[in-house]
């Protein structure tokens, strides 16, 4: 992958994962889960095959990470939202198993194509689709006749205030461009090394054939 689609593929995916950690763990944790899951992308991104797979390796592994921090969740991350029927709203998320709420934020917020939403999540296409039926029916039944209005604010929500990250991500894509020339000189160096003991090999048998 060229060094130009890695850095697009950060700043394209940059916010999704930002959003996705912050709904799932709360934004205490969403900036570290963020920033680790991007930085371990310079050393992943060489099996990328293209920007599709560059962006399916950032949201699965944001998920992965998401999970494993779990625990360490903000139990009160939808304690301040106004108006007080939308609070009742996020906080019943909590009570749905992670999966469901992975399936509805990865769809019902960031809009993604059933396929996405399945290897994000590592599932099959017919079980992310079941964990989003799942979710959309607790929630529905939550809401009632107003769910329609109380999901477009919890998407307006999601999405909001996501900060920039521009010079972190650009540092991630220089520390890549730098291990990928550090490589190349080694692999000269060890090159030119073996090329160097070939030749004494060579001239020492000349010598003793002499």
């Amino acid at each position: 992958m060229k060094d130009a689609e890695f850095a697009r593929v950060l700043r394209d995916e940059y916010p999704t994962a930002y959003r996705l950690s912050r709904a799932l763990c709360g934004a205490k944790l969403a900036d570290r889960i963020t920033r680790s899951v991007l930085g371990k992308s310079g050393r992943a991104s060489a099996r990328w095959r293209d920007e599709t797979a560059g962006a399916d390796w950032v949201r699965h592994h944001t998920i992965l990470e998401c999970r494993a921090a779990m625990d360490a969740a903000d139990p009160n991350r939808y304690a301040n939202r106004d108006p007080i029927e939308f609070r009742a709203f996020l906080k019943s998320m909590l009570a749905l198993p992670v999966q469901q709420r992975e399936a509805f934020f990865l769809t019902r917020c960031e809009h993604l194509i059933l396929r996405d939403v399945a290897v994000a999540m590592d599932c099959s296409n017919t079980a992310a689709q079941q964990h989003l039926n799942a979710a959309d029916a607790a929630l529905n039944a939550l809401a009632g006749s107003d769910s329609r209005r109380i999901v477009e604010m919890l998407i307006a929500a999601y999405k909001a205030d996501v900060p920039a990250a521009a010079s972190w991500i650009e540092h991630i894509v220089r520390a890549k461009v730098r291990r990928k020339w550090l490589g190349r000189f080694w692999k000269l160096i060890l090159f030119a090394a073996v090329a160097a003991l070939v030749y004494m090999a060579l001239r020492a048998q000349r010598i003793w054939d002499f």
